[in-house]
């Protein structure tokens, strides 16, 4: 598998557990992952 479509597949599944989130904890980690990058 290439680099690339590992980390789409990490993507996806990010998203998908975002989906279930709730707004806050969603809001929170979006913060957390741009004080990352």
């Amino acid at each position: 598998m290439r680099t690339s479509d590992a980390h789409a597949t990490r993507e996806a599944a990010h998203e998908a557990h975002e989906a279930r989130a709730a707004p806050p904890a969603r809001r929170r980690q979006r913060r957390e992952a741009a004080a990352v990058s």
